[in-house]
């Protein structure tokens, strides 16, 4: 009887370590202030791409201002490029042309973590992470406690 006692103590143990790791980071342990592009999904000619960020600080970003030559793609591979909000954010502009593009998304709550905008676009050939790209340095964010995000990074695979 006492062998099925310590059985069980060590499942309940074991399932309360494994529900607490998808709570969210144990305490202490930080997540960096990333903006970073997922992996692009293609379906026939039909491709995706998703931007997300993680760790963003101060109720989280709640605009996003990407100058137009801040997102670069091979447009012999992408074209019909178009933007659309995630989490609650809203495109108030866009515009993709000849291999760069821009946009503006704002929300009314910050997102500290997650996906913010998808990336609809028609697929020439093989699409491949290297075809699109963030440019750190030609990119605004603002938390939702009204600051500029400054101290953020892009990931170097995704990123000049």
């Amino acid at each position: 009887m006492s062998e099925r006692r310590w059985i069980r103590g060590v499942l309940v143990v074991l399932t309360l370590v494994s529900l607490a790791g998808c709570i969210g980071p144990w305490p202490g342990v930080s997540v960096s202030t990333t903006l970073y592009l997922g992996e692009p999904e293609i379906t026939g000619e039909q491709g995706t791409l998703t931007i997300w960020v993680a760790g963003m600080p101060d109720g989280g970003v709640a605009a996003i201002h990407v100058e137009i030559d801040g997102l670069l793609y091979d447009p012999e591979k992408l074209s019909a490029l178009t933007v659309e909000g995630c989490s609650g954010f809203v495109v108030t502009n866009s515009q993709f042309a000849d291999g760069e593009g821009g946009f503006l998304m704002v929300n009314l709550s910050g997102v500290e973590a997650g996906p913010v905008a998808k990336l609809t676009f028609t697929a020439h050939g093989n699409v491949n992470d290297g075809d699109v790209q963030l440019l750190a340095d030609r990119i605004t964010l603002v938390s939702d406690a009204y600051t500029f995000i400054t101290d953020w990074k892009t990931p170097a695979y995704y990123a000049r």
